[in-house]
C-alpha cells in the first residue's frame, strides 16, 4: 500500500460496499452470522480500500466467536469533520493489554488450531485506516464481543 500513489476517490455506498462482503462471507461461512445493517450512507473515499477493511472486520467478527449465531452490527455518524464507522460483534472478545497489539503484522493471539489465520487481518485494516487519513480502535472485553470505530475524515464531493 504505497502511501505516495494518490487514491482513487469516488462515491461509494457502504450499503454496497456491505453486500459485497456478505456475498462472498456467506460462499465461506454460509449462513452461519447475523449482519445488522441498513440505510448506511455514501462516502467519497477509496471503495477498493474501503472494501479491504470491512471484509477483514467482518470475516474475524465470524471467525473469533463461539456463539451459535454470530453478530455483527454496522453503524455510522457523522459530524462535520469525520465519519465514524462501528462494526460490534458477539464475539470473544480481547483483553485490554492485548488491544494494540492485535494492530501488529503477523501478531496473534491464538494458535492456529484455535482459529485459522496469518496476523495480518487487523494490520491491513489500521494501514487503510491511515491511508485513508483516519484511524482504527477497539474497544472490547473478554467474553463481551468487540467494537472496532473507524474514524474517517469527511470528505465531500460533488454529486
Amino acid at each position: 500500500m504505497n502511501q505516495n500513489t494518490p487514491l482513487d476517490l469516488k462515491p461509494t455506498d457502504l450499503n454496497t460496499v456491505v453486500s459485497s462482503c456478505v456475498s462472498q462471507l456467506r460462499g465461506y461461512y454460509g449462513d452461519r452470522f447475523t449482519l445488522i445493517a441498513s440505510n448506511l450512507p455514501t462516502l467519497y473515499t477509496a471503495p477498493n480500500l474501503l472494501t479491504i477493511l470491512f471484509m477483514n472486520l467482518m470475516d474475524n467478527a465470524i471467525k473469533y466467536n463461539t456463539s451459535n449465531q454470530p453478530t455483527i452490527e454496522i453503524t455510522v455518524r457523522s459530524s462535520p469533520a469525520e465519519w465514524l464507522i462501528t462494526f460490534s460483534d458477539n464475539g470473544i472478545g480481547i483483553a485490554p493489554e492485548f488491544q494494540e497489539k492485535i494492530f501488529e503484522m503477523f501478531q496473534r493471539l491464538h494458535t492456529t488450531r484455535e482459529y485459522k489465520g496469518t496476523g495480518i487481518g487487523l494490520a491491513m485494516c489500521k494501514k487503510v485506516a491511515h491511508r485513508l487519513g483516519g484511524e482504527i480502535q477497539l474497544l472490547a472485553q473478554p467474553g463481551e464481543g468487540s467494537r472496532f470505530l473507524v474514524r474517517l475524515p469527511r470528505q465531500d464531493y460533488l454529486a
